[in-house]
């Protein structure tokens, strides 16, 4: 499942054009869905796909949320922390390369 400001960063003209691609034909298995509340006003400082990845994971009591953020990013002060305040356990956000 991703938030549809996800899909939207992911179909961008920034983004390779695979990932364009797979975007404009998502498999059956993936679903699109917008958080139902408003994100928490610690997660201010984080772009609106990662706002919106951690209110929807939080939603639905994820037990894991995949990011593409630099570790940096979650250890320094950013996703990870927040995820961690808004509910969300340890070890929930993976970094993908």
């Amino acid at each position: 499942m991703i938030p549809q400001t996800v899909r939207e960063e992911l179909g961008r003209a920034s983004a390779p054009e695979l990932v364009r691609s797979w975007m404009d034909h998502l498999p059956v298995w993936l679903e699109v869905r917008s958080p139902s509340t408003a994100p928490d006003s610690s997660l201010a400082k984080l772009d609106a796909g990662e706002r919106d990845a951690i209110t929807l994971a939080t939603e639905l009591h994820a037990d894991q949320l995949i990011v593409d953020e630099p570790t940096a990013t979650f250890r320094g002060g950013g996703g990870k922390r927040t995820a961690f305040r808004s509910g969300m356990s340890e070890g929930v956000c993976f970094r993908l390369d």
